[in-house]
């Protein structure tokens, strides 16, 4: 883990892993009406968790955050450091 990097330094340790970057060819937005208010809810209580901004009453003092995202495909990228420890 590092506390910052470089643009040059992130581009050599992904090309030595295996890894480019990629240009985003769509944009997913949600269509649920409820979106922004979802989002800024979401987006206080990381600030609770992050101690920016301190409970208030009935507010949870402790925040869990579970990825519901799903598994990524990550096959690329474990091939290419197996390949890597081969002799």
């Amino acid at each position: 883990m590092v506390d910052d990097i470089s643009h040059e330094g992130l581009r050599v340790l992904l090309r030595d892993e295996g890894v480019s970057f990629q240009r985003i060819k769509t944009w997913k937005t949600s269509k649920d009406p409820d979106y922004a208010t979802k989002k800024a809810r979401v987006e206080h209580l990381y600030a609770i968790a992050d101690g920016e901004v301190i409970p208030e009453l009935g507010e949870p003092a402790i925040v869990f955050c579970l990825d519901e995202f799903g598994p990524l495909n990550l096959m690329a990228l474990g091939r290419a450091r197996r390949q890597a420890q081969r002799p």
